[in-house]
């Protein structure tokens, strides 16, 4: 429960923010509820090995609803006030939010009854600056924050040369070209952190699972041990981004990583195991909040979907030009029928039943004119070619993964719907049976959790899709093929997960969720976890 000191910096920080202009506001500039501040400084406290009085620093403090939190939390444990207002400092590159932070702790400290004589360290320890090149560094109990965001797709947020190439020059290959700038920040957290100290800082869901993140995760980890995430299951800010919280220690490792998804930072409800956290991704981390079981020592010996087809997806260009040449009426000569990850359920296809969106309209039944798009665009006439065989398109985005058949060959994925075409087409229900099934379901969520545009949904990509393991029992493999679509889901799924040699007593377990997580809206009814669906 926040005090009337910290309700009164709150309102401080609310008004400054009511003030910031539209374009600070798409650059990233948003603030932080203090009651989430507070939450995620004890959540940072409940990790530190250290004793008495812990120094704090908010290297992007905005109006200080950090520090205003930390001061809150410090003295609820026990600390003096005017103990616990000298241990906080903050930095930020906005003059403004900065004097609004120094207000902020000066109503703060008022309604805690502090003498005077200490307000006037408050300018000194709460000042103008870039938290990205603090010269302090390891010398803090805790780094905590909610620094700003910085996509690196919107020109407005955008590093420029120069800030590339000072980043690229302090932290290397960590940074890439779509790191946001927030993780940068974390990185130059973690190099200010005491032994035994702390780092809790809001980032960008992005940086638990996304491929440009691997080397961020990488270098955050070495020194640094992954305590806790935070990942709330509403939305917390105001600005439209899905955001988590990374805590991290310096020192010695703990063998389970917490995990919460309450509206507040809280104690965790779920664990995983620290080994399975590697650079590569932390989606088991919210794999697990999700209750997706884990599946260890498969046997990989089998290959990779890649080794038996081409796993590939369209762009900007094939998007348009499908775009420009599609139509709700069949045209007279040659024809594809478009398909959106909209229009795909597991086994299922809903062209022409229900309508697709694409290309900010509605269409009914949406046909490409393969003869208008041979004499506009002939390259792409050849790529719509080249995918006029037999093979599965896989919906992106999606909360499970989600395949239709397409044996006739006729069906076009429009970006970014994927298509993964057997160099053999006599084994295109084996690869159906494969991504169908639970064991790709369980590597696909354990790696990519955190992707997707909704924090259930699953970013799949041609590369990942390549990488799914494949099974190591032809002969299950193979009679697990021949009852895909067909009733009996259950008995489909204990097939693949003997294909695959997932070891017996936790079979019933990741078939049962896989069950579950299947069990799709089909035409608006539930279907029943124990029925297969139909193959188009």
């Amino acid at each position: 429960m926040l005090t009337p000191g910290a309700r009164s910096a709150a309102d401080i920080g609310r008004a400054y923010e009511a003030t910031l202009p539209e374009q600070r506001r798409r650059r990233g500039a948003h603030y932080t509820p203090v009651e989430v501040a507070r939450a995620l400084v004890a959540r940072a406290l409940d990790v530190w090995r250290g004793e008495g009085l812990p120094t704090v620093i908010d290297p992007s403090c905005g109006a200080g609803a950090f520090l205003v939190g930390a001061c809150d939390e410090l003295v609820a444990r026990g600390h003096a006030p005017a103990a616990a207002l000298g241990s906080v400092a903050g930095i930020d590159s906005d003059v403004g939010a900065v004097d609004a932070a120094r207000a902020a702790l000066a109503a703060w400290a008022g309604a805690h009854e502090v003498d005077p004589a200490h307000l006037d360290d408050i300018s000194a320890v709460v000042r103008p600056g870039d938290g990205l090149a603090t010269s302090r560094t390891g010398g803090w109990d805790l780094v905590v924050g909610n620094p700003p965001f910085g996509g690196q797709l919107s020109n407005e947020t955008t590093r420029t040369a120069a800030e590339r190439r000072r980043a690229r020059e302090r932290w290397g290959p960590a940074v890439t070209g779509y790191l946001d700038t927030s993780a940068l920040f974390a990185l130059a957290a973690a190099g200010m952190i005491a032994p035994g100290g702390v780092l809790a800082m809001v980032q960008p869901r992005s940086v638990l699972s996304a491929r440009h993140a691997v080397a961020f995760r990488s270098a955050i980890t070495d020194g640094l041990a992954l305590r806790e995430i935070w990942l709330p299951a509403t939305q917390v800010f105001e600005a439209q981004v899905d955001v988590c919280a990374i805590v991290l220690t310096r020192g010695r490792s703990r063998s389970r990583v917490g995990i919460t998804d309450e509206p507040i930072p809280s104690a965790p409800v779920a664990t995983v195991a620290q080994s399975e956290l590697t650079a590569d991704s932390w989606g088991p981390a919210l794999a697990a909040l999700r209750g997706v079981p884990a599946v260890a020592d498969l046997d990989a010996s089998g290959g990779t979907v890649g080794e038996l087809a081409r796993c590939t997806a369209g762009f900007r260009d094939e998007y348009y030009a499908l775009l420009a040449h599609c139509c709700d009426e069949r045209p007279a000569g040659a024809a594809r029928r478009l398909v959106t990850s909209g229009a795909i359920d597991p086994l299922r296809c809903w062209w022409g039943e229900r309508p697709i969106r694409f290309g900010r309209r509605s269409w009914r039944s949406p046909w490409l004119d393969l003869d208008a798009l041979e004499q506009d665009s002939p390259a792409i006439a050849r790529w719509v070619g080249s995918l006029s065989v037999p093979k599965l398109i896989v919906a992106t985005q999606t909360r499970s993964i989600e395949i239709v058949v397409d044996t006739v060959g006729d069906l076009v994925p429009i970006t970014p719907a994927l298509a993964v075409v057997p160099h053999d087409a006599t084994r295109l229900s084996h690869l159906a049976a494969v991504l169908h099934g639970p064991v790709a379901a369980v590597v696909a969520h354990r790696r990519l959790a955190g992707t997707g545009m909704s924090p259930l949904a699953l970013r799949l990509t041609a590369g990942v899709v390549a990488d799914l393991p494949l099974p190591v029992d032809e002969t299950a493999w193979t009679e697990a093929a021949s009852v895909l679509g067909a009733d009996g889901l259950l008995h489909f799924g204990t097939l693949m997960a003997a294909a695959h040699g997932v070891d017996p007593g936790v079979v019933d377990e990741l078939v049962a969720w896989w069950a579950r997580d299947s069990t799709r809206r089909v035409a608006g009814d539930q279907i029943d976890a124990d029925r297969g669906a139909v193959v188009t």
